[in-house]
C-alpha cells in the first residue's frame, strides 16, 4: 500500500508540474496531460489501459 501511494503522489507532482491543477479536472487527468504536451500516442496507450480496467471487475474467476 505504502508504494502504490508513494507512486499516486509521485504521478500527481509531475502531472501539476505538466499541467496547471485547475485544468486537470477532467475525467482522465493523465491522457490529457499527455495530450496537453503533444504525447498523443502516450495518451492513447493509457486511455486504453484505462478503459480496460473499466471492463475488468477484479474477479478472478473468469
Amino acid at each position: 500500500m505504502v508504494i502504490a501511494t508513494v507512486l499516486y503522489v509521485g504521478v500527481a507532482i509531475v502531472l501539476t508540474g505538466m499541467v496547471s491543477y485547475t485544468k486537470l479536472n477532467v475525467p482522465d487527468p493523465v491522457a490529457f496531460a499527455m495530450n496537453m504536451v503533444h504525447q498523443n500516442w502516450t495518451a492513447g496507450i493509457i486511455s486504453l489501459g484505462a478503459c480496460g480496467n473499466v471492463y475488468y471487475d477484479g474477479d478472478d474467476d473468469l
